[in-house]
């Protein structure tokens, strides 16, 4: 795919080779892709991987550092250029205006500079910020990015990550336990008191100056309640920056998602995103199992397909198919596979301990067959 072919431009000069956009339904395997070509990918590959939510935050972090250049974003396009020639973009979805009335004239630049674009997306290129305010200023990035990509889509009726082999305890609802939120609390009071170091607030530093209030923390373990972390005006630059502080999270209180919490939903997707991106472990209690939290969230054809009237759901095309995602991923989370991976890159003293009670599962499943 990179091997640049025989093809010239028109200064005569090596034309790049096309990048690669793999679109497609969750836990199909267009992130595992990404990841080996970026684990196989020699050094002159000038590679960067980044999600796009991270991408665009470094974006506007360079704009604003940069507002005094005759021209920010074109320079911002040349800075970007000067340490990479493929760009691999994880998740690719566009929901604020200002990213997509940017991004047209962004890669284009970046492209027009041999950029070669790998990108995953839950969505195919004609349908990115679909409905989305002043689109038709985006419409000239989605024509670009055609013929800039080849564009395949990874179809499966499986969902992989929900074969993970599954622990329990890191999602606490009614069905199972009087008060979720006590136990949530607990389990944070357990984790915070192993790692031997004071509990209390504290502040971390967020991008461009900005801090983010932590109510509780101990260690590299914190906990918010749901209100706190997504029923405020917190945007993906401070779940990074935490993510990037704590290597555990326990969230107390996640309701299930109506039209009254809609910007709440946004936000906890936004969460989930970046903690799976940043493999952190999630201890969480909510109203009810991952899959049921958005129940009430449809896309317009599936209301169509659906018996239910439009007064009982919320309608949102970018809500309903984002948060097919945020089921996988709170599903895989709260798997062994998943906490081992998690160990391996935070917390080391925790992988004999997992792999003690993998054994011990392992060995009730044979009592339970045996019977």
């Amino acid at each position: 795919m990179l091997d640049g072919g025989s093809s010239r431009d028109e200064r005569g000069q090596p034309a790049p080779p096309k990048g690669l956009y793999m679109h497609g339904g969750v836990g199909t395997g267009k992130t595992m892709l990404m990841d080996l070509l970026v684990g196989s990918a020699p050094p002159d590959f000038k590679l960067r991987r980044s999600t796009f939510h991270d991408f665009m935050l470094d974006v506007h972090s360079r704009l604003h550092r940069n507002e005094r250049a005759a021209d920010p974003l074109s320079y911002v396009a040349v800075q970007l250029m000067a340490d990479m020639r493929v760009l691999c973009l994880d998740e690719f979805f566009v929901t604020d205006v200002a990213d997509a009335t940017m991004l047209s004239r962004l890669f284009g630049q970046m492209w027009d500079r041999g950029l070669v674009l790998v990108a995953t997306s839950n969505r195919a290129p004609d349908g990115l910020y679909e409905n989305g305010l002043q689109r038709d200023l985006f419409l000239p990035f989605i024509a670009r990015l055609k013929e800039q990509t080849i564009v395949h889509n990874i179809s499966s009726v499986t969902d992989y990550r929900r074969l993970a082999q599954h622990t329990n305890g890191l999602f606490y609802t009614p069905q199972e336990f009087a008060d979720p939120d006590a136990e949530a609390a607990a389990h944070f009071e357990a984790l915070a008191a192993a790692c031997h170091t004071p509990i209390g607030p504290a502040e971390i530093e967020v991008m461009m100056g900005r801090h983010l209030h932590v109510p509780t923390a101990g260690g590299g373990i914190c906990m918010f309640s749901f209100e706190d972390l997504c029923g405020r005006p917190v945007a993906a630059a401070d779940y990074i920056a935490l993510a990037k502080k704590y290597h555990t999270l326990v969230l107390r209180g996640v309701p299930v998602f109506t039209g009254a919490n809609r910007n709440e939903a946004y936000r906890f997707l936004t969460l989930v995103d970046v903690l799976y991106e940043h493999h952190i472990r999630l201890v969480c209690s909510a109203q009810d199992d991952p899959i049921d939290l958005f129940q009430h969230i449809l896309t317009r054809e599936q209301l169509r397909e659906s018996q239910s009237s439009q007064d009982e759901v919320i309608v949102d095309d970018n809500l309903g198919f984002s948060k097919d995602r945020c089921i996988s991923r709170l599903t895989e989370m709260q798997s062994f596979e998943y906490l081992m991976a998690h160990a391996k890159k935070h917390a080391p003293e925790l992988l004999l301990a997992l792999q003690e009670a993998a054994a011990k599962g392992g060995e009730a499943q044979q009592a339970q067959l045996g019977k």
